[in-house]
C-alpha cells in the first residue's frame, strides 16, 4: 500500500514539474532577399529594430527571433539560386521579396507551390495575384492599376491641368499603372493627348519635349519601369522643369529617392512640386500612432542623424507581423502563419494590412504626394471604394 501511494506522490510531482516547465523553444528565421547595396537607406534598420522588440517582448515564450539577408546583388540568377536555397531550406520561417519584380514573381510561383510564406514588401506584378490561388504569398503593396488611379484622381484633383500625356516604359507593371491612370474622371475637361515613350524620351530628349509642348501638354505622368535608376530619373525631372517650367509632373516611387534628391539643393528645387505615388497604404488618423512614429523618428534621428523614412516603418511592420503572428500564436510554421494572417490582417504602427483571397493587399483609402521646397512631402488622402 506505501509502494502505491509513494508512486502516486511521484505522479503528481511529475505532473507538476511538466506544468512549470519552460516552453518549447521555437525560432522564428526570416530570409530578406534583395541586392544588399541598393536596399533603401532605412530598410534594413527597420527589419532590426523590429527584431529587437520581438526577442525583447516575447522573451521567456521560448520564441527567437532572427533574420538573414540572401543578397543576389542585382543578379536575378543569384536570386533564383536564392530561391531554391531558401525552399530546402526548413529552418526558414518566412521569406521577404527582393524589389526585382522578375526575381518576386519567381519567388510567388516556387513558395506558393510549396506552401512557404513570402511576403511582398515591394511593387509586384498585378498578374501575379490576379491569376493564381496561393495561400501562403501576401502582398503588402496596392496594385500597379490602384497606382495609376491614384495619380489619376490627383491630376484630376488637384493639379488644375488639362491636357496630359503618359510616358510609360513597356513592361507589365507601367501598363497595368497606365491603364489605371487611363480611367481618370474626364467629366472636367482632362484629355489624354498623348502617349510616349521613357526610353525616346531620355534618347531624344529635345525632340521628344518640344512634340510634347507643341501638342499643349501641360501635365506629363511617368511610369518609367525599371530601365533607369532614380538617379537618372531626378536628373530627368531637373531637364523637363528646365524646359518646360509649368508642366505639371507626376510618377510613381521610381522616383523616390530621397538620399540623392536632399544631398542637391537643384534636384530639391527640380522636384517641388512633382506628386508621387508610392505602392503601401500608410494611415494616420490614429493620433497616439502618428505620436508614436514621431518620437521614434526623433529617437532615431538623434542616434543616425536623420529621421528614418517611410521604408524604415514598412519593414518595421511587416517584420513585426510575422513575429506578433508567430508568437501569440504559438507557431514558427510558415504556412500556418499566412493563414492566420489571410484571415486576420495585420493592425500594424500607422499601416494596416488586409488581405484578399489571392494574397493581395486591400485598401479603402490611397495616399499621393506633393514634394515640397524644403524637401518634405506634402500628403493628401483620397477615397478609393470602387
Amino acid at each position: 500500500m506505501k509502494k502505491k501511494v509513494f508512486s502516486l506522490f511521484l505522479v503528481i510531482i511529475l505532473a507538476f514539474c511538466t506544468s512549470c516547465a519552460k516552453p518549447e523553444n521555437k525560432t522564428v528565421k526570416i530570409a530578406v532577399m534583395g541586392d544588399k547595396d541598393n536596399f533603401y537607406p532605412d530598410y534594413l534598420k527597420g527589419i532590426e529594430k523590429a527584431i529587437d522588440e520581438l526577442n525583447q517582448e516575447y522573451a521567456g515564450s521560448g520564441f527567437t527571433f532572427e533574420y538573414t539577408v540572401c543578397d543576389d546583388k542585382g543578379s536575378y540568377e543569384l536570386g533564383t539560386e536564392d530561391i531554391a536555397e531558401l525552399d530546402d531550406d526548413k529552418s526558414v520561417t518566412a521569406v521577404i521579396g527582393a524589389v526585382d519584380m522578375d526575381i518576386n514573381r519567381t519567388a510567388a510561383h516556387v513558395f506558393g507551390e510549396s506552401n512557404r510564406l513570402f511576403i511582398v514588401p515591394h511593387a509586384l506584378y498585378d498578374s501575379v495575384y490576379e491569376n493564381n490561388n496561393y495561400e501562403t504569398v501576401l502582398s503588402l503593396t496596392v496594385t500597379a492599376k490602384k497606382m495609376g488611379q491614384t495619380l489619376g484622381a490627383a491630376a484630376s484633383n488637384e493639379t488644375g491641368a488639362k491636357r496630359w500625356a503618359v510616358c510609360t516604359d513597356d513592361d507589365e507593371f507601367s501598363m497595368s499603372e497606365m491603364r489605371g491612370f487611363l480611367e481618370i474622371d474626364k467629366t472636367n475637361g482632362i484629355k489624354i493627348v498623348d502617349c510616349c515613350d521613357i526610353v525616346t524620351l531620355m534618347s531624344d530628349f529635345d525632340k521628344e519635349i518640344n512634340r510634347l509642348q507643341n501638342l499643349g501638354v501641360e501635365g506629363l505622368v511617368m511610369f518609367p519601369g525599371e530601365t533607369y535608376s532614380s538617379a537618372e530619373l531626378l536628373s530627368l525631372v531637373q531637364k523637363i522643369r528646365w524646359a518646360a517650367p509649368g508642366m505639371v509632373l507626376m510618377g510613381d516611387s521610381s522616383f523616390d529617392d530621397s538620399a540623392t534628391m536632399l544631398a542637391d539643393p537643384s534636384l530639391i528645387e527640380a522636384m517641388t512640386g512633382f506628386i508621387i505615388v508610392i505602392e503601401f497604404q500608410k494611415q494616420s488618423d490614429n493620433a497616439a500612432e502618428v505620436q508614436d512614429v514621431n518620437e521614434r523618428r526623433e529617437a532615431f534621428a538623434a542616434e543616425h542623424g536623420s529621421k528614418f523614412d517611410y521604408w524604415y516603418l514598412h519593414a518595421y511592420n511587416m517584420t513585426k507581423m510575422i513575429g506578433d503572428a508567430a508568437a501569440q500564436n504559438n507557431t514558427a510554421d510558415g504556412a500556418e502563419i499566412a493563414r492566420i494572417l489571410h484571415k486576420n490582417g495585420y493592425d500594424g504602427l500607422c499601416q494596416n494590412y488586409v488581405f484578399d483571397k489571392n494574397g493581395s493587399q486591400q485598401v479603402s483609402v490611397m495616399q499621393y504626394y506633393i514634394l515640397q521646397s524644403d524637401g518634405s512631402a506634402r500628403e493628401i488622402t483620397i477615397d478609393q471604394r470602387r
